[in-house]
């Protein structure tokens, strides 16, 4: 009998005396391409024991969540960004996230093999990033804790307390991008992204990169002024001249938001390899008239020869500005009125030709001092 009640006082003692409580709560909630994400952080309120000595961390828990079940997502939740102690212990921990009775469901389960409890959790800590689809911009997550289904353990499979769940409520999604493409042609990379929506847009920034991952830097020194929502949807364009031919660049489109949220787009890549044009071409000059330099562009079908030259209107050189031969692409040009002695060209109408294998075109420039 002394034995029996000794065996009981052992096992519900810990249980009756020793409480463990945490605080878990939905953070960073944001839009990355077409992915919802929120990380899922837990804060431990007290020393987790088991009444030998400190656990320190979770068991086999459960998170459950209710979600928009009018079609916000698609295709099935999945977690990325795993604490770094739980991700060190494979043998140990696994984390899942998936669909449950109408529910999103993130799973710990706890194996036991090498005995080590992570993480400690003495502040607030991300257990995981839930990361899932979106298949309707216009709709809201919804996403928020299902209190009745949540349960928590440690180490040895006793129950945790929730103190507090601080939830999400539902996160909107203010700008709605339904297509971003990058293409090449004379002036270099051309971004056209088109949106559906753009409440609290601030406006749009572009960021470059060699690598996929890594190494973006930004492009626009302003941000690209929003156009506001219409219900054709509202296209934008970036291009991108310092490029190089052969290279490939990566590139993300961030929405800047009023309340400094960021919500980023891609990325997409492209290789910038010249297409090559199907016809001669001489463009007008811009500006024109102009003073002190004008530009003016082109383009070569085959490779050959190319002349271009100012002359004047009785027909007398002006100055050649460029002679040499040209594989096939797109060409940009400036003239800054100075003459083949650079010495300022007088005020006047002047005649831009080019001469490439048999074609020819001339093109008028006004100079204005």
């Amino acid at each position: 009998m002394k034995r029996g009640l000794i065996f009981t006082v052992l096992i519900f003692v810990p249980l009756m005396v020793f409480g463990q409580s945490m605080d878990v709560r939905i953070a960073n909630e944001r839009i990355e391409g077409s992915y919802y994400k929120f990380d899922l952080q837990i804060e431990r309120l007290d020393s987790w024991i088991d009444g030998f000595g400190e656990i320190g961390g979770l068991g086999n828990s459960d998170f459950y969540f209710t979600y928009n079940l009018n079609g916000a997502f698609k295709g099935d939740p999945d977690v990325e960004n795993i604490h770094p102690s739980i991700a060190a212990l494979p043998s140990d921990y696994s984390v899942s996230a998936q669909i449950n009775t109408e529910r999103l469901q993130v799973k710990v389960v706890y194996n036991k093999v090498s005995g080590v409890w992570q993480p400690n959790l003495n502040e607030y800590e991300r257990i995981c990033t839930v990361k899932w689809e979106i298949n309707d911009p216009s709709k809201e997550s919804d996403v928020e804790w299902d209190h009745v289904n949540t349960d928590c353990a440690d180490g040895d499979g006793d129950v945790i307390t929730i103190v507090n769940w601080e939830g999400s409520g539902d996160i909107s999604l203010p700008v709605q991008i339904s297509e971003i493409s990058a293409t090449t042609d004379e002036r270099g990379i051309v971004l056209r992204w088109r949106t559906e929506s753009e409440a609290d847009l601030l406006g749009f920034h572009v960021w470059r990169s060699l690598k996929e991952q890594e190494g973006y830097i930004l492009l626009t020194n302003t941000h690209i002024e929003p156009k506001g929502s219409s219900s054709g949807g509202v296209e934008y364009q970036y291009i991108d001249k310092d490029v190089e031919s052969g290279m490939v660049y990566w590139y993300k489109i961030e929405a800047a938001l009023h309340d400094g949220r960021r919500e980023f787009y891609g990325p997409l890549s492209v290789d910038c390899a010249r297409a090559v044009p199907s016809n001669y071409y001489l463009s007008q000059n811009y500006p024109n008239p102009f003073n002190p330099v004008t530009s003016f562009s082109y383009q070569i079908p085959v490779a050959c020869d190319v002349t271009v030259t100012v002359y004047n209107l009785l027909g007398e050189e002006v100055k050649v500005l460029i002679d040499k031969y040209h594989e096939p692409g797109y060409y940009r040009l400036e003239w800054n009125g100075l003459d083949k002695n650079e010495n300022r060209a007088a005020s006047g109408i002047y005649l831009l030709h080019i001469m490439a294998g048999s074609f020819s075109m001339v093109r008028k420039m006004a100079l204005m001092r």
